[in-house]
Formats: C-alpha cells, structure tokens, sequence
C-alpha cells in the first residue's frame, strides 16, 4: 500500500512538472526578476582594499561600497567606516573601472563598542550615558574618488517602507574573491541589537561589509554592516537603513562631518536594570526635549515607534540620529501615553 501511494505521489509531481509551458511563467518571471535586479545592484557596487598601520605593523582591510553620486566633479562611494579605520591608502574597483583607483576619505562616523556596557559603579549614569553618546557613531564612512570616466549610481529607495517578508539581494565581494550576490528576505525592520538594524536572511560574510542591500527592483535599501556569529547563528545579517545613511551622507556632504542628535534629557541611574522604563530624571531648560514638551518624570516609551527600555537600546537609537530633524518621542506620563516631535540640535 505505501508502495503504490509513494507511486502514485511520483506520478503526481510528474504531471506538475510535465504541464504546460504556462506552469512555469511564474518561475520564469521570479528568474528574471532576480537576474534584472542583480545586474542592476552590480553596476552600482564596488570592492574596497584599504593598507593600514596597526601597532606598528601593516595591515590589509576588505570590504564594499557602494556608488551614491557625483559631487562637485568627484564621486561619493559610501562604505563602513571600520572597511576603512586607519587607512593610509584606499584603493576601490568596480565594474565601471577598468583599474584599481584611490579614494580618499570625506568624513566618517565611527561606532564605539556599545554591545559591552556595564553599570557605572562610581559615575551618574546620565554622565556615563553622555560619554557613550559622545563616542558613538552610525559606523558609515563617505569616500571621494576622482575619476575621468563614469560610475553609475545607485538608485535609492527613500519614500516606501521596508515590508517583513520582502525579498532582497546582498551585493559586495566577499573575502576579496569578487562582486557576487547573495538573495534572501528582510527578516525584521528596526531591529535593535547593538545598534538599529535592518535585518536580513541575505548571506552577509566578511568583505560584504559596506556592501549594498537591494531590493527586487535594484534599488538600494540598506548598507550591509554586520552578522551574527554565535555558534548556531545561520543568516542573522544587519544593514543601515539606507534613509538613515542618507541623512547622515547629507549631514557629511553639507557639513564636512555628521551633526549627531542632542535632545537634552538625562536618565535616572536606576535604569540600568534590564527592562524597566527608561525614567526621565531631569531636562534641560531651552533644551529640544524642554522645547518639545517633555517633562522630568516622564517616562521614555520609544523613538519613532522604536521601543526603548534601557540605556544602552536608547544609545543604540540615538547614535543614528541627525541633528535638525524631526523624531517622535513617546512617553508615558500620569499612566497616560503621550506623543511628542521633537526636533534635536547638534551634539556636542
């Protein structure tokens, strides 16, 4: 009996696969629209090789960038900043170049270790908070290149939000060997686990740092950061929110640097317990946060819809943040839940 159902299933998948030519429109679209969307993302991506001196010694950096744009006669190529950390020179290939070419670094914005901390024993933690923050950066570097031919940009995605369940495309050059894909979904969108991430099944190895996230139409949506190693971890990648990279490669291009949020609300020191409210212990006068409406007492519920209940959640958001936009607080006061849009000026 189970010999003649096994028989019988066979058949069935036979048929299937067997059927009209019209079965197969829907994997034969899927087909190309992977293949037109990878040649898209390629035109755009490029491999970055940075030399850099570490205690004394010479060492060799890989990772990717991608093209943004021509600026002022040079092209802006945006990358992680820890591809580049201390390099002395940096050299990028792409398939628009027929040879290496050097690149120069415009700004970057490095990100300081945040994942580790630890309750200050002797310091306030609103202090303690401050110096975190005065530290910690988006991780995103903008390079310059000067170059007779032509690169082609990237198109970016910035009006449609990134749906849970949406296919995309990694492009960067993993351990050196060369631009190449990699397809999977977004598998969470503000996703905060040392920062605020896009997060992705898309595979994301070492060299794929600085790479582009696409979508199915090649347009850009995230710049690949980071993944999860812990034994066990299988693609658990994390890219930029390209929105955000955006606001701060403006900040960089306007400005020659990156103008980091500044709200003017400090924290009580018992808030270092995990999942607790994070509690508004005091507000600066004249600052955005007393501008905005906020009060001491208030009880910080989230950013922007993001959810905050511990110090080092509300570093991991606020070091994304760019001075002169507007960013929503929500706080609980009195039992009640309130909305506030701030504005934050510069941190400094």
């Amino acid at each position: 009996m189970l010999k003649r159902i096994f028989i019988i299933g066979l058949c069935g998948i036979f048929a299937v696969a067997s059927g009209p030519p019209q079965s197969n429109l829907f994997a034969e679209q899927l087909r190309t629209t992977y293949v037109e969307a990878s040649a898209k993302a390629e035109q755009s991506a490029v491999m970055v090789k940075c030399f850099a001196i570490r205690d004394g010694k010479s060492v060799m950096n890989l990772g990717s960038g991608v093209v943004l744009g021509q600026n002022n006669g040079f092209w802006s190529i945006l990358t992680n900043d820890h591809v580049v950390k201390d390099a002395v020179r940096i050299f990028i290939f792409g398939p628009s170049i027929k040879d290496s070419v050097e690149a120069h670094i415009l700004a970057t914005d490095p990100v300081s270790n945040v994942d580790k901390l630890k309750s200050p024993p002797e310091v306030s933690l609103c202090i303690y908070l401050q110096t975190l923050l005065d530290e910690s950066g988006s991780d995103l570097a903008l390079l310059s290149v000067e170059l007779s031919g032509t690169l082609i940009p990237a198109t970016i995605r910035l009006d449609e939000e990134l749906l849970v369940g949406e296919p995309v495309i990694a492009y960067g050059s993993p351990f050196g060997i060369g631009l190449s894909m990699t397809g999977g979904f977004i598998s969470a969108v503000k996703r905060l686990y040392s920062g605020l991430w896009i997060q992705t099944s898309a595979g994301i190895s070492p060299g794929n740092s600085g790479g582009g996230l696409f979508d199915l139409r090649g347009q850009l949506v995230g710049i690949n950061t980071m993944k999860k190693v812990d034994l066990g971890a299988e693609q658990i990648g994390f890219a930029i929110d390209i929105r955000t990279a955006m606001a701060i490669v403006e900040d960089i291009i306007a400005y020659g640097r990156v103008h980091h949020a500044y709200f003017g609300a400090a924290f009580g020191i018992s808030n270092w317990e995990k999942h607790r409210p994070l509690n508004i212990m005091a507000v600066a006068p004249g600052s955005p946060a007393d501008i905005g409406g906020i009060r001491s007492g208030d009880l910080l519920q989230a950013i922007d819809g993001v959810s905050v209940s511990t110090p080092d959640q509300y570093i991991n958001i606020a070091r994304y943040l760019v001075a002169g936009r507007v960013y929503v607080w929500t706080v609980q006061r009195n039992g009640e839940e309130l909305s506030f849009p701030l504005v934050p000026v510069e941190r400094q």
